[in-house]
């Protein structure tokens, strides 16, 4: 498959996800006791929630705190770590929140393992070049093997 149609089809579940993980948040705060500790990972499901909607569209002050949301394996272990948390429940909503989790998870997985450097070359604005001068002599580079700075004046 092609880079940007996997890329489309798991920003698709990432999305719808993150949907039912705000809903999911939301609807169970009106059935649940405050001192319960659903209380709080209801909490953290509208927190998560809305993380992953704001990186998905592209915010750029997500990225600032949250940079590991900004590539694929970052992602595929944020989603891997929501799609646990949500599986511990025999409530439908939570099983299909859980799945689509682990079809984010996986797909972003594939995109980090067969796209990764593509993935960074589209974050640094260039293109992936595939012999890169970290592994060249620095003779071969055009870079002085040793930055020699001058004395300090005294």
């Amino acid at each position: 498959m092609d880079y940007e149609k996997i890329k489309k089809v798991v920003k698709i579940c990432h999305f719808v996800g993150a949907g039912l993980l705000l809903f999911l948040g939301i609807a169970e705060f009106t059935r649940i006791d405050v001192f319960s500790g659903d209380f709080f990972l209801n909490l953290y499901f509208i927190l998560f929630g809305g993380l992953i909607v704001f990186t998905e569209l592209g915010f750029s002050f997500v990225f600032e705190y949250f940079y590991f949301m900004k590539f694929s394996f970052g992602k595929c272990f944020f989603a891997g770590f929501i799609a646990i948390i949500t599986f511990g429940s025999t409530y439908w909503v939570r099983l299909l929140t859980a799945i689509f989790f682990t079809v984010a998870c996986f797909g972003f997985l594939i995109l980090g393992i067969f796209y990764g450097k593509k993935e960074l070359a589209d974050e640094e604005g260039g293109e992936a070049k595939p012999n890169a001068p970290e592994n060249k002599p620095a003779a071969e580079t055009n870079k002085p093997a040793d930055l020699q700075l001058p004395a300090p004046q005294v």
